[in-house]
């Protein structure tokens, strides 16, 4: 089960872009590039890809916890929805529950497994400024790169942040993780609780 709507989060994306670079064009032309810069310069990429993940993991994962009668742990958490999931982080779910806390903080970290401003963004945002971007072209690299991994904080920070291993082949999308020695598996969190409640009707 994915973590988001592929369909849905492919054509948001498409036309945020599409509109951002004609606009961009428009006041270029009207106004100057300086002024178009800027303009273009105060869209937060990092904010608008995740906001419209986030809504469509949230969104499918509450869709199908809704045939549940109870949630576990105290309720809904995101980190419920993650692509993927690591040993450390499992045993502490299993142990405590999404929402635990270790002195007020959250154990755990929500990650884009292959950095989405590199290897998403960048080359989406280089054909809708040449006008040649489309919407095969967005669920394409989302469909490829869009994954997510629930890992601790302790794990995160062995993590390169923004780029993959150097010999990376462009294709195993747990390649930084392997790098830094953190084993992932499926997430089947979602999974085992609709197949426990199927089991107890």
């Amino acid at each position: 089960m994915r973590s988001i709507d592929l369909e849905e989060m492919s054509t948001l994306l498409y036309y945020e872009l599409v509109s951002r670079y004609r606009t961009y064009d428009c006041i270029k032309k009207r106004e100057s590039k300086d002024c178009a810069d800027i303009w273009l310069k105060s869209h937060k990429d990092h904010e608008f890809i995740s906001h419209i993940g986030f809504r469509k993991v949230t969104k499918n994962c509450k869709d199908n916890l809704k045939k549940l009668k109870k949630l576990p742990h105290n309720g809904f958490d995101h980190r419920m929805t993650a692509d993927y999931i690591s040993d450390a982080a499992r045993d502490l779910i299993d142990q405590f529950g999404v929402n635990h806390r270790i002195n007020s903080k959250t154990p755990f970290r929500y990650e884009h497994m292959v950095p989405k401003n590199e290897y998403i963004l960048k080359p989406l945002k280089a054909k809708a400024a040449k006008g040649t971007l489309t919407k095969k072209h967005v669920k394409d690299l989302l469909e490829k790169y869009y994954y997510v991994a629930c890992i601790t904080i302790e794990e995160d920070s062995k993590l390169s942040k923004t780029s993959m291993p150097k010999k990376w082949d462009k294709q195993d999308i747990k390649a930084r993780y392997t790098t830094a020695g953190i084993e992932l598996k499926e997430n089947t969190i979602v999974e085992e609780l609709l197949k426990e409640a199927e089991d107890n009707i």
